[in-house]
């Protein structure tokens, strides 16, 4: 999610919007629970949309038979067009499979990591916090 600027642009554009929402909690640790919270919330949505972009782009895919189309036409007439539109929807095809795949290892990760980078990032934000006031 962090390598996506769109995400990473919606969160820091209503970061301001829930800093004022909760300027009136005094406790950093409620605070940053609910900021997390809040980027949870806006990151799952944000995900939600985006699997279904991919999940109809897939779709459009494989039910039109684009693909079997493309093969077709080019073991019928292989002109350098056709060919280099199989190559395309292919690669596209591929690109998608990867990225469900990629999810599939993410999910296996090693937890103490995990446990690391979460750290991490909450001592950020306290950092960030304090540097604010």
């Amino acid at each position: 999610m962090l390598d996506d600027k769109e995400c990473v642009s919606l969160i820091n554009m209503k970061y301001p919007l829930w800093n004022d929402e909760f300027k009136e909690v005094k406790d950093p640790r409620l605070f940053w629970d609910l900021m997390k919270y809040r980027i949870r919330q806006e990151s799952i949505s944000y995900s939600k949309l985006k699997a279904k972009e991919r999940r109809s782009k897939m779709a459009a895919l494989a039910s039109e038979s684009k693909l079997n189309d493309c093969q077709e036409m080019c073991d019928q007439d292989p002109l350098p067009e056709n060919m280099n539109m199989s190559e395309v929807l292919k690669t596209e095809f591929e690109l998608q499979n990867d990225y469900i795949t990629q999810g599939a290892i993410i999910h296996c990760t090693n937890p103490n990591h995990l446990v690391r980078v979460r750290r991490k990032k909450q001592q950020i934000f306290f950092e960030l916090r304090k540097f604010q006031k």
